[in-house]
């Protein structure tokens, strides 16, 4: 039976995507109603939750257990579950407080999920300036030029000075942007839920051109100077003219594409929510190979001497032939959701990236054998930055799709790494590339779901308490 999602539907516009099981947790506690609308893709309907499977059921199930009247169903019901809730709350909040405590006497913000903090950490993070949009955000900042550009779930894109955080300019898409922004060549590029790709002059925000998809625009966007490639939930992966906005070509799958393409000098590597990785001719848009995970894929691709690297539902990394398609190697971790959804690094023979298992992990590139990992205390869906210092005291960032290069000619030497990323428990992390061991940690207030950027020493993200905050190194006391 195919599998179904739902997104919910408020304001006139479509949030993001949520699964069926997290529905269900918002309707029991009165979050959404019976009456909530929601896309059954596989109708392409919209309908009430009383209407779809398996709210339904749910609701059916509910309405009897209403009905039955019982009185020692009242009692649990109505009394025994508040008083075990409020004793269960009271020792969490009891708990919370104490770790806080501890936490907050080592650092000058609250860090939540740093597993094994150094009593001594070797440097803390200072905020700079914060932006609030008070909208969710978990569009990925992209920075150029001295400008930070960012979407947002109210329609807006954004551009700010990235050194006192100054708006410069927004411009309204016409529906939640949860999507990376790309700069290029003095374009801006976003993707939106309005189901259309836009792009505007990096200076002035003016629109230069809009082009419309069958469905939503999630993911992120890869360019090559002449064009530029990205996917829709409408099952297609696009290739427009980066100046006009033609289409060239496009590429039907069997489902959603989600994952940001990794975009060689010929190839074009991209994965589907139909559990397939694929690889197509850049330049006609045509299948080479593409590999079966029989399981959704997410996460974004990284393009490796010769390797391909990227993760899926099936709680696996996977190392692929990028000529081939064929398999080299996979490696996972049998926990419990070890969902692979994060946008993969790679540099210096080792592969960066964060699990839904509330883990951040290094893997080496050759074998597929654990470096280090390190604990948090959520989700951590996004992908990573790695910054690394040069002997001469020069920075280069890779990560992101807009910085990350398809290949080195050599790879920068360097005399320090570190590796930014964040986690769904509303924390910054950076760690050191090499050991594994943390330097610092900034607490937002709420899950960040977005890519962090860097540049000049500063560390910027995006949080969904609607906040985008810009962060400075400075040494520990």
């Amino acid at each position: 039976m195919a599998t179904k999602r739902y997104i919910t539907r408020s304001y006139g516009y479509p949030e993001t995507a949520r699964t069926a099981r997290k529905l269900l947790r918002l309707l029991d506690v009165g979050a959404v109603k019976p009456e909530t609308e929601v896309f059954d893709e596989a109708t392409l309907e919209w309908k009430t939750l009383r209407e779809v499977e398996p709210f339904a059921t749910h609701l059916a199930k509910e309405e009897e257990l209403r009905q039955r009247g019982a009185e020692a169903f009242a009692k649990e019901k109505h009394f025994c579950r508040p008083v075990l809730y409020s004793i269960i709350g009271l020792g969490v909040l009891l708990t919370a407080g104490v770790v806080a405590f501890v936490v907050a006497s080592l650092f000058d913000v609250m860090i939540v999920g740093l597993g094994d903090l150094p009593e001594i950490p070797r440097a803390k993070a200072e905020l700079v300036w914060k932006f609030v949009v008070d909208e969710p955000l978990s569009s990925s900042p992209f920075y150029a030029d001295g400008r930070l550009y960012f979407g947002s779930e109210d329609g807006y894109l954004y551009c700010v000075n990235a050194e006192d955080g100054h708006g410069l300019w927004k411009h309204d898409t016409g529906g939640p942007i949860i999507g990376e922004p790309l700069v290029i060549d003095g374009k801006v590029y976003i993707g939106s839920c309005d189901n259309a790709l836009w792009c505007f002059d990096a200076e002035t925000g003016k629109r230069l051109w809009r082009f419309a998809t069958g469905f939503y625009i999630g993911g992120g966007i890869f360019s090559d100077g002449e064009s530029v490639y990205f996917g829709s939930y409408d099952h297609r992966l696009y290739c427009l003219d980066a100046d006009t906005g033609t289409e060239r070509w496009s590429f039907e799958t069997a489902d959603w594409v989600f994952s940001t393409p990794f975009v060689s000098e010929t190839e074009v590597y991209f994965g589907s929510f139909d559990g397939r990785l694929y690889c197509l001719d850049k330049t006609t848009g045509t299948e080479r190979w593409s590999y079966n995970t029989n399981s959704q894929i997410k996460s974004s691709p990284y393009l490796w001497e010769g390797k391909l690297y990227f993760g899926a539902d099936d709680t696996f990394l996977y190392c692929l032939d990028a000529e081939t398609g064929e398999r080299l190697w996979r490696w996972h971790e049998a926990d419990y959701r070890n969902f692979i959804r994060s946008r993969m690094v790679v540099f210096d023979g080792r592969v960066y990236l964060g699990c839904y298992n509330q883990r951040i992990y290094c893997v080496d590139a050759a074998s597929g054998e654990l470096i280090w990992k390190r604990d948090t205390t959520n989700t951590v869906e996004t992908g990573g930055c790695l910054v690394g210092t040069t002997p001469e005291g020069g920075e280069f960032v890779i990560g992101q799709s807009y910085t990350r290069p398809a290949s080195f000619t050599e790879e920068p030497a360097y005399t320090e790494l570190q590796f930014l990323i964040g986690g769904a428990n509303g924390s910054l992390y950076n760690i050191d590339g090499v050991t594994g061991e943390p330097i610092w940690g900034f607490a937002a207030k709420a899950h960040i779901l977005s890519d962090p950027a860097y540049a000049d020493g500063r560390a910027f993200f995006a949080s969904e308490d609607g906040r985008v905050y810009a962060v400075d190194t400075v040494e520990a006391d």
